[in-house]
């Protein structure tokens, strides 16, 4: 079975609030299913509320949660939410991360890595508890 939920749908800037409530205000994150297999498109701020759900139903049942994420380009709006994403600091959780090489012709895992550096987070990517490995389409 083939099944699509959009956690976040907005561009360029996250507007929650009452005036974005029939759409959302998160910006791209949609979960796909294809029968057991989880895939994520896109970590922008709608991962969050992904991961608290991950966290909550399938880290409660089965004691892990295994994804694997594509990644459209690296615009702030399309990778914003990842640091915030629950299922990063549980142990058991396997992300498999594929994106494109940025306009700057600089990795994805260099970027999250930046992403998540005490500069603009208080935790950095070896301290997290998820194995997350990446891979790069050029």
């Amino acid at each position: 079975m083939l099944s699509a939920r959009f956690w976040g749908v907005r561009g360029s800037i996250p507007s929650p609030g009452p005036d974005t409530v029939i759409y959302g205000g998160n910006t791209s994150c949609i979960e796909i299913r294809a029968d057991d297999r989880l895939i994520i498109l896109d970590l922008g701020t709608g991962i969050r509320s992904l991961g608290e759900w991950l966290v909550a139903n399938e880290y409660k049942k089965t004691g892990k949660i295994n994804a694997d994420i594509f990644v459209t380009h690296t615009h702030w709006d399309h990778i914003l939410g990842f640091p915030m994403f629950t299922p990063l600091y549980i142990p058991g959780t396997e992300l498999r991360i594929t994106g494109p090489v940025s306009f700057e012709n600089e990795s994805l895992e260099a970027i999250i890595g930046t992403q998540l550096s005490y500069r603009y987070w208080p935790v950095r990517t070896g301290e997290l508890s998820a194995k997350i490995t990446y891979k790069q389409i050029k």
